[in-house]
């Protein structure tokens, strides 16, 4: 009841200065506007209104000449004096640059920074207070504005009463800059306080998304919950730039959880979350470079506004209708509704700004405050779940309480049995150890006597083995050296037995050898006697030329006597004999080149006679070594077959040495494989030895680990002994802590 009479109060005050109190709303359409220069007067000269031009009441111009800027808003407002007691105002909406308002000439209100800083996102709504000195019944308003790209339309404007814009700029800062911050609050408690459910045990990935998402919130309007007039304003811009992209990121991530297509393929574990976040990154990565406000909105606008955003917003949306359609549980159906709040108040928003009217309040926010709400509700149900899951275990809990305290009843009940128990196991190891004691007496008797008997039969199987290792080794070792020596006589007479083949092949290819040479010899000779006879005939045709050139040379000179003659007679006969002349020249010359020729040619002879003397002479000393080599090539031809015969006797008689070593081989196998027979039989008889001297040596172990064993037995006896004192005592632990529990659910049941 109190809640709904503060509520009409509220109301009821609302309409009630709105009633009262007469506004001007300002049309944007009625300005005159100038471009000027910073560099100039604060306030021109608006007298002549010169190089003012009626405003359309749209975006602020811009001519683009000027660098440093500032664009002066003018116009005429009928201010009226305000009673005493109240006063004029000028009311300002939230403004996207920096302002300056004058009422004729006088600085009233200033919003935003341009001097040392920029600021120029202005957030909160203003009332400037007009003082009555200034009011003339004709009154000037001048809105000078500082943009540095900045082109939006002027913010809402009204004259007034002071008090009746009291309430209007409160609902505005409250719903746009107190709400919103919060809200930021809000996010802010909710990620932390599930940050704890999940570190103290709640592993839910949702979780961890829901936390993101609130710290992604948070920084998305962490500008306007931090807003100030102040240069860290850049700085929460950047951080609103950052959060606005992850939250719609994160957003998909948490519809992707809950839809639990994460579970089954790893496209959509791995690839398609990496996928999304790429033009996230790169987005939060221009954000991080950007050094102005211009840098800072212009990509943000054309690029995370206008291209990542819708695609991320529409993709979340499908995934949602996607998890209501097939899975249409309460959180998926939560999520849904809380996605729609967004969207709906982003249409809102958007259709506003296209329209150029500014709303009163930005529905953006609440409509992420909304989702951020929808998705805490979804998860306080998962956690009510499991409230009333633990609430089903402890009545499960009392159940197995009750069947416990059975359990306890029949425990005393075990250990008052093993008690008694463990008495009767006392006095049966009491008699255990006497029997035992006994045995080990007789044991350590009957371990003595054998002894002295095992070392005995062991000293004579000593000497047994020792006598047959000793016969065992000679005989072998002597067969062994005569096999030895028989096989190296039997290698060298094989060795000399080929050697005598070797040389009896010599002495036949010898043999031939001299054969040949004897015969090449006869026939040397008898070519050399051929030869000789043709140089004989060659010797006589010689002294036949020899006859014929001097029957030459004589006709030769003759012809040359006649020559003379017949030229004595033509130079008698005078000119009648110069034919005759010329012939008996040409003869005697014929006949001078004749007898040169035939001197010529009985030279050559000469020479020829000559060499052919001496081929006789050496022909005849040829014949004479040719003979000699027949003779001692006969010579050879004899001494050859005598050592052929040698040859052939020395093979016969190596043949029957080899067939003798041979048969000695034989007999020393035989006598090597009768001496390893013996020894395969002295080897079994001294393993059977030292296999009796082995089981001796194990029946005395035996004997002696049985003795050990009995001090074993005595050990073990006594560590049952202290094993039966200590379960007495948890016994005694036992009973004292099962009455403790007795009490306890006493207490409990009380």
């Amino acid at each position: 009841m109190c809640k709904k009479s503060v509520l009409l109060s509220v109301v009821f005050s609302v309409v009630f200065l709105s009633a009262v109190c007469a506004e001007t709303v300002l049309d944007p359409a009625l300005w005159m506007v100038r471009e000027l220069d910073r560099s100039e007067v604060s306030y021109p000269d608006t007298d002549s209104l010169s190089g003012f031009s009626p405003h359309s009441g749209g975006t602020i111009p811009k001519s683009g000449t000027i660098g440093e800027r500032k664009v002066v808003f003018l116009r005429e407002v009928a201010l009226e004096m305000a009673p005493e007691g109240r006063a004029a105002a000028l009311f300002v909406g939230p403004s996207d640059y920096p302002c300056d308002f004058y009422v004729n000439g006088v600085l009233v209100g200033r919003i935003g920074h341009y001097l040392d800083y920029y600021n120029s996102s202005v957030y909160l709504a203003n009332r400037f207070l007009i003082d009555n000195s200034l009011i003339t019944g004709k009154d000037t308003l001048a809105v000078v504005v500082y943009p540095e790209y900045e082109q939006t339309i002027l913010p809402v404007l009204k004259v007034g009463e002071w008090t009746g814009f009291a309430s209007e700029v409160f609902w505005r800062n409250f719903l746009n800059i107190s709400l919103i911050q919060a809200s930021v609050v809000i996010a802010c408690i909710l990620a932390a306080f599930f940050v704890l459910l999940f570190l103290m045990g709640s592993r839910d990935p949702k979780y961890l998304w829901f936390v993101c998402i609130c710290i992604s919130f948070a920084l998305s309007y962490s500008n306007m919950a931090m807003y100030h007039d102040g240069w860290l304003m850049t700085t929460f811009d950047k951080m609103s730039h950052y959060g606005l992209p992850l939250t719609i990121f994160f957003l998909f991530c948490f519809a992707l959880e809950i839809s639990g297509l994460r579970e089954k393929r790893k496209l959509f574990k791995v690839w398609l979350p990496a996928f999304m976040a790429v033009p996230v990154l790169a987005s939060c990565l221009m954000t991080l470079i950007a050094n102005d406000k211009y840098s800072l909105y212009v990509p943000f606008s054309a690029y995370t506004t206008g291209m990542i955003l819708p695609f991320l917003l529409v993709a979340t949306l499908v995934l949602l209708m996607y998890c209501v359609f097939k899975k249409p549980r309460p959180d998926t159906i939560g999520a849904m509704v809380g996605f729609l709040a967004i969207l709906a108040s982003s249409a809102h928003d958007l259709s506003r700004f296209l329209s150029g009217d500014l709303p009163f309040v930005w529905l953006v926010p609440y409509g992420y405050m909304g989702f951020v709400l929808s998705i805490f509700f979804i998860l306080a149900l998962d956690q009510t779940a499991v409230l009333k899951k633990i609430q089903r275990q402890s009545v499960v809990m009392e159940k197995q309480h009750e069947t416990l305290s059975s359990i306890v009843s029949n425990l005393m009940q075990v250990s008052e049995g093993l008690v008694h128990s463990s008495n009767s196991l006392s006095g049966t190891t009491d008699e255990t150890l006497a029997v035992v004691e006994h045995y080990g007496m007789e044991n350590r008797a009957c371990l003595a006597a054998f002894s002295e008997q095992a070392q005995s039969v062991e000293g004579q199987i000593a000497k047994i083995s020792e006598q047959m290792s000793a016969t065992a080794s000679r005989v072998p070792d002597a067969v062994a050296r005569q096999t030895r020596s028989a096989k190296e006589v039997t290698e060298s007479l094989q060795k000399l037995g080929r050697q005598v083949v070797d040389s009896l092949s010599s002495v036949e290819q010898s043999n031939g050898f001299i054969r040949d040479l004897a015969s090449d010899a006869a026939s040397s000779r008898r070519v050399l006697e051929s030869s000789r006879e043709a140089l004989a005939q060659v010797e006589a045709t010689s002294l036949r030329v020899k006859a014929v050139l001097s029957s030459i040379a004589e006709l030769a000179e003759t012809t040359n006597v006649l020559s003379i003659n017949a030229a004595i007679e033509s130079a008698r006969y005078g000119t009648v004999g110069k034919g005759f002349a010329v012939i008996a020249q040409e003869i005697r010359k014929l006949a001078n080149e004749s007898q040169a020729s035939v001197q010529e040619s009985f030279g050559g002879v000469e020479e020829m006679s000559r060499a052919i003397a001496e081929s006789i002479k050496t022909h005849d000393a040829v014949r004479e070594a040719l003979e000699e080599i027949i003779r001692k090539s006969h010579e050879a031809a004899k001494q050859s077959a005598a050592i052929t015969a040698v040859v052939h006797d020395e093979e016969a008689e190596s043949r029957n040495m080899s067939e003798s070593a041979d048969r000695m081989i034989l007999e020393t196998d035989v006598l090597d494989q009768l001496s390893k027979n013996e020894r395969a039989l002295n080897e079994e008889v001294e393993k059977t030895l030292r296999e009796i001297s082995q089981n001796f040596g194990k029946i005395r172990g035996s004997l002696e680990n049985q003795s050990a064993m009995k001090d074993t037995l005595f050990a073990a006896v006594e560590r049952m002994r202290e094993i039966m004192r200590v379960n007495s005592e948890n016994i005694e632990k036992l009973k004292a802590s099962i009455g403790r529990a007795q009490e306890a659910e006493v207490l409990l049941k009380s």
